[in-house]
Order: C-alpha cells, then structure tokens, then sequence
C-alpha cells in the first residue's frame, strides 16, 4: 500500500503473514532465489537494517508515546499506546488494529504492548504483532499473524482498523484502494494496489471494505498456502530530469532492463530553438528505486532542421536504442541511434553510432518504433514506400562481432497485402526469433482503420528480407480502433493494443494467421479513456496504458490496468488491478507509455507536473 498527500509522500508496504515467527518481518518465500532479488520483501530488508544502523530513522521516545521521522518525505509518524498517527497539511489522520478473525466473527485484539527497538515499533496485540520499520526506502508496515483465527471456519480472513482523524475514507470501485478526503478539498491520502499472494505464489483475491466506520482487509484465503502475504504493487519513485522543460514530453517513451530506466524526450527544445529531443538514463541505486534525477544524458547529433530524438527508446542489457522519426523534418525521413554502455557507467554522451534504411523515401519516418535484444534491433518505418504504395515497413539490424557501428539493414520486413497507409511499423516487438509488427491503419476490406499485426520469422541463418509468417486481427475489430497501434512480446505471447488489449498464445507448431486468445478490457470501460495505446508483457503480467483516464475530478491524470495470467493460461478478462499516479495532476498523461522488467514497472506521464515545475513529465516507478 502506498501512502502519499500532494506535498510530501510516505511508502508504506502493507504485508500480512500467517505462519512464522511473530517477531520477524516477513522475508521473500526464497531468500536464495535470484528471481526475487528485487522483490519487496528483500529490498525492505536492506532498508530496515540500513535504518537500524543509522540514528536518523530510529524510533524515540517522548511524552506521549514515540515518533519516527523521514526526511526525504518531510514526513512525522506518531505512535501512541495503541495508534499510528501521520500528520497531512492541516489534517490528522491515523488508525489502529482492532480486531482479528474469519467472515463477521471480529474478536477485538486489546491494546496489547508497545516496544521501540532502533528503527522498529511493534504492538504486540492478541494473535497479531504489527510493526513498523523505518528505513532509506520510507516507513514499512505489516502484521503478522502465527496462527488462522478459527481453522475451521468459513469465509475470509479479516484484519479490521479503526480509523481517526478529519479525513473521510472511500474505498476505489475495485476494492485494492482507498481514498482519503478532507470535507472541502481533493484526496489528501491515497492507498493503491492492494493484492495478496499464498506462498506457491498464486493471488488471492484481497479487498478493503468500510464497514459501520471501520476499515477491513479482507483475504479469500481458501486452499492457500501458508504464510499468506498481503503485497501490493506500489509506486517507489518519480523520476525526472534536472534540464527539461514543460512540453518536452519527458515520458513520452519509456523502458526498462535490470536496474537502468530509460525515458525519452522527445518535444526538448535544442539550442536554436526548435525541438530536438532528448534521452534520459536512469540507474538504480544501491538500496532500490528513489525519487531521482538523470544519471546522464543522450544527444543526437545536430539535426537538419529539427527532430524528436527519444520518441521510440528500448533497453536490452548495456545497449540502448533511440528512435528519432522526424529526423530531417520537414521530409521526415528519420534515423535511429545505438548506445553501448562505457566500462565505467552511463554518462552524458552524444550518439556517434547511427543506423539508416539502404534505400531512403521522403517521409517514411524510420525510427517511430524500436525493439531491441542488444543482438538485433527492428526498426518501424510506418510511412515507408514501397514501389508506388506506402504500407511502412520494418528493418533489421544485426550486430557485428566487435559493436554496433552506423550500418543499413540486414533486411526488411513487409506485409504480402501491404496497402496505402496501413503504418506497418507503428510499434514493434521482439523476442529471439521473432518479430511483431503493428499496422494500425490497416483495413480489412470492409472497416476502414481496424487494424493487424504482423509476425516475421528469422531464418536459419538470420534475418532476412520477408513477409510475415502471421497475420493478427481482432475478432471484434470495429472502424477506428485501431489495433496494433502498440504491442509488446514475451516468448510466445504477444499483446496488442488499440481500443481494446488483445493476447495471442502461439500454437505448438508456432504463429498462424489467426483472432486472439483473449480480450482485455477495463472494468470502466466507459470511462478508460485511451485504452490500449501502451502495452507491455513480462512473467505472466499485462500492462496496459489508458493515459486520457479521468482520475476522481482530476482530468486526464491517466491510468494503467494491470492483467495477470491465470493457472490455465490467458483468458478474457478485467483487469486484475488499476494503478494511478499517487499524486497524479490534470492532463498529465500518465499511461502514456509503459515498460516492465521483472518485477519493475516505469510509466511515463510525458504532461505531468513535479514540484516547482508544471508540464515537466514524469516517468513513475512500481514494484510489483
């Protein structure tokens, strides 16, 4: 659970166990894993014991009980013999456990004992310990439970919190978040991402209520696993840039791979004035994500005119890829620049390596989309001619022996029914041996706009030129949906984006022209405003981008929905959970783009405003 307020913001991880030692904080089910290096769970752990040796996070005492402070979130936590208590603006706002149990059988867990221990507080209560934990990455909190209330009883686990203070609590239609509001203003204090896991891993379905006053975390924790964890996905940065400006559409693109961020922006004015565009590196540091600036910068070379360099980035390991489509604007013909990383970190560089297509057409604006393993890169030309049409095209490029050196492409990829103005190349994505396209533009006889996708397959010495192997539509495609203008590939899944999120499933005997295996829609699906224009898929996880999403009052904050995979594999279905910006501003267009890696998510919101600095862009980090 994330807590924030717009004028400062405090993390807090909200985790139940059952099972385990009272006394302990939970820890990942396999501390030995590396799969879970950057889970929560570890990561906090770093953190609690980073606070419990330095005095500035430790717990002290005073008159009425004890407090703990985090200057980073300029933010004060009071304990009291039986209640937590943060102090928001003008506000108060605070809670304590009360009760414990299955289904309506509450029984009250009593004031229990109170104990300070460096950066640590626990209330020792009846059946439950809570503690808190304070450390570099925010003020931690969760409760243990060492044994299920009643065995035998049917229904939820129930853990109840009395709440105080002057701001009115609602919980969000999904029942993972709440909303706290003072009588005459906006939400001051949001909670988002509630969700649960058994120990196998698999999700519980978990929910706040407010019943006659009282707050309720609700488990379905039937046939779990034990120790069951309430876990959420929460936000731990904001990331922005120390010289960009409003309009510069810092987030417009955005990715990931291991502990580097990258976001582009592509609307940076350039010295003489007109935009040019640039890049942003962003590299994790040593105790996890943190509201940050820039680690260093990417340039292009002086454009022609102008350009939008960091309109399409992608990330693979030490190399980094940056499209730039309006390069040589007016004519648009565009280029793409590659970085490898220097032996001794990203630092501010200017691109000396840049990729072009062999034979150049007016306009074709090469370099809309990239995809990268750091072996291969594709290359979305939507605008490309070929011959006396213009269906856009896709280039490949390989990598030599010794690095990435300015080259044309290995090959071209193109639809066997490339039509005038399809965009073939809007968005790409690749995965070993294959390629995805998107053709947003392309009609299917009847419906003008509908959209495709198509998959290449390399060849058994490489890439070569081709047609797809595979045409993707949608079964319920309607005029002006546009499918395909995003998509994202994970092994043999691919989804797609465009009015609505669509997954395919490759057959056993690999990709077939074919409809998807499953829809993904919003639960709002009337308000989920821009839906499908951004998606990513990683370890069983959708990701998709609705940035026009009305957020309460706030117009166009953005939202993203979040899909998870079920037991039996994709199926169609609602979003499992919707993340919004924790203190999200209008018309900020978070969603705008999305990228994921492990168990870290990046979101740009290219309009969204920080402090001191409106229109700046954003790009917001979560850890799942």
């Amino acid at each position: 659970m994330q807590l924030c307020h717009p004028l400062a913001r405090m993390t807090v991880v909200g985790a139940l166990m059952i099972g385990g030692s009272p006394a302990q904080a939970p820890t990942a089910p396999h501390a030995d894993d590396t799969a879970w290096a950057d889970h929560p769970a570890t990561r906090y752990a770093i953190s609690a014991v980073v606070g419990r040796d330095q005095h500035q996070f430790h717990v002290t005492s005073t008159p009425n009980g004890y407090r703990c402070a985090h200057s980073a979130s300029a933010l004060t936590a009071r304990f009291g013999p039986e209640a937590f208590e943060l102090t928001v603006g003008d506000h108060r706002l605070g809670w304590s456990l009360s009760g414990l149990g299955i289904g309506e059988e509450i029984q009250p867990v009593g004031a229990g004992v109170t104990t300070a221990t460096a950066n640590r507080m626990e209330y020792a209560r009846r059946g439950v310990v809570e503690w808190y934990v304070n450390g570099p990455l925010g003020l931690q909190h969760g409760f243990n439970v060492p044994h299920r209330p009643d065995p035998a009883a049917a229904g939820a686990l129930v853990l109840e919190l009395a709440l105080r203070g002057s701001l009115a609590a609602q919980v969000d239609h999904d029942g993972r978040g709440l909303a706290f509001t003072p009588p005459d203003g906006p939400v001051a204090v949001r909670y988002t991402g509630l969700t649960a896991f058994d120990a196998a891993g698999r999700t519980l379905p978990a929910r706040f209520r407010l019943v006659a006053g009282r707050l309720q975390i609700c488990v379905q924790d039937a046939n779990a696993r034990y120790p069951v964890v309430v876990d959420p996905l929460f936000e731990t940065a904001t990331l922005s840039s120390t010289t960009g400006s409003s309009s510069a559409g810092f987030g417009d693109a955005v990715a990931i791979s291991g502990d580097t961020i990258v976001v582009g922006a592509p609307g940076t004015s350039s010295p003489t004035g007109g935009p040019q565009g640039l890049v942003y590196v962003f590299e994790k540091p040593p105790y996890g994500w943190a509201t940050m600036t820039e680690t260093a910068t990417l340039r292009a070379p002086a454009p022609l005119l102008f350009g939008s360099f960091g309109a399409a980035v992608d990330i693979a390991g030490d190399t980094i890829v940056v499209g730039d489509p309006l390069r040589g604007a007016p004519l648009m013909d565009g280029a793409v620049f590659v970085f490898e990383k220097p032996p001794g970190g990203w630092v501010d560089a200017t691109a000396t390596v840049q990729l072009t297509p062999s034979a150049i057409t007016t306009g074709q604006q090469f370099g809309t989309s990239v995809a990268t393993d750091g072996t291969i890169i594709a290359v979305g030309a939507p605008d490309k001619t070929l011959g006396t049409t213009t269906p856009g095209a896709v280039f490949v490029f390989e990598r030599p022996p010794l690095g990435w050196v300015s080259a044309t492409e290995t090959a071209t990829l193109t639809a066997s029914d490339g039509t005038v103005g399809m965009g073939l190349g809007a968005s790409v994505a690749l995965d070993q041996r294959w390629i995805v396209a998107g053709a947003p533009d392309a009609d299917d006889g009847r419906d003008e706009r509908v959209g495709a996708a198509y998959v290449f397959e390399a060849f058994e010495r490489g890439w070569r030129t081709s047609t797809e192997v595979a045409k993707l539509s949608a079964s319920n495609g309607m005029p002006g949906d546009r499918f395909g203008l995003a998509a994202s590939m994970d092994g043999d899944i691919v989804v797609t984006g465009g009015g609505q999120a669509y997954v395919f499933a490759a057959r056993l005997r690999g990709w077939a022209t074919r409809t998807e295996t499953a829809i993904l829609r919003a639960s709002d699906a009337g308000a989920a405003e821009g839906f499908g224009e951004s998606v990513a898929i990683a370890g069983g996880a959708v990701l998709v981008g609705a940035s026009a999403v009305d957020v309460g009052s706030v117009q166009d904050q953005g939202a993203v929905y979040v899909f998870s995979r079920l037991d039996r594999g994709w199926r169609t279905a609602t979003e499992t959970l919707k993340v919004t910006a924790a203190a999200g501003s209008p018309f900020s267009r978070f969603g705008a783009a999305v990228a994921i890696d492990g168990r870290s998510v990046v979101v740009g919101a290219r309009n969204a405003s920080v402090p001191g600095r409106i229109g700046l862009g954003a790009a917001h980090v979560f850890v799942r």
